[in-house]
């Protein structure tokens, strides 16, 4: 009885494990780690460039200081990201799969050199923006494959994905500088700190308020 019961169980564990490995999306975890250790190795390659890390992230700030400009910064990052990760596949004219590919390591690659800020804060970048690129990944895919049912041109449908992700951006970034700055009444963002928020932007929206 308890050899017949033991062999029942490790059947299971087995079962259960094999449908855990076989879920596992192989090609996803390899841009995950080429995203994240490029991202590692953007740490020090940027410190030729600009300040890096927790200097980094206070330099950025020095132009949010106000909470109310942080917290839109905090609502608003999202939607600017989410522009971005359908802007910067359009503009090389991808589709779905190779679109998803580059939304993945990007997404990564952040991670990675928020990493070597703090890892506290990487986990909370990870939390914030990572139902932002599920998003993007699923109706960047719906908006090929509904053009594709229109039969639009390859041109149109560029077309199409770079506007509606420049839109995004562009809103998102101009609604932070007008309703976050000028009525936050912080300074205005800095041209020669773009660099810095291209950066550290996404870490700043989702670690300010710790």
């Amino acid at each position: 009885m308890v050899f017949r019961y033991v062999k029942e169980c490790s059947s299971n564990v087995i079962d259960k494990f094999t449908n855990v490995v076989s879920s596992i999306d192989i090609d996803s975890c390899a841009h995950a780690i080429c995203g994240g250790a490029l991202g590692v190795l953007s740490y020090d390659f940027l410190k030729n460039f600009m300040v890096v890390g927790v200097a980094g992230v206070n330099y950025y700030g020095e132009a949010h200081l106000s909470p109310w400009n942080a917290w839109i910064h905090t609502m608003c990052m999202p939607f600017t990201v989410y522009g971005m990760l359908y802007w910067i596949p359009a503009l090389f004219n991808l589709r779905e799969k190779n679109a998803k590919k580059i939304m993945t390591i990007l997404y990564h690659v952040y991670g990675g050199h928020y990493i070597k800020v703090d890892k506290w804060g990487a986990l909370m970048y990870y939390l914030w923006y990572y139902n932002v690129l599920q998003q993007a990944k699923k109706n960047y895919t719906l908006d090929i494959r509904k053009l594709d049912n229109k039969n639009e041109t390859t041109i149109n449908t560029r077309k199409y994905l770079l506007k509606k992700g420049l839109c995004y951006s562009g809103y998102g970034l101009i609604f932070q500088e007008v309703v976050g700055h000028m009525i936050g009444g912080d300074i205005a963002s800095r041209p020669e700190a773009v660099l810095n928020a291209i950066v550290y932007a996404m870490y700043f929206s989702a670690n300010h308020m710790y």
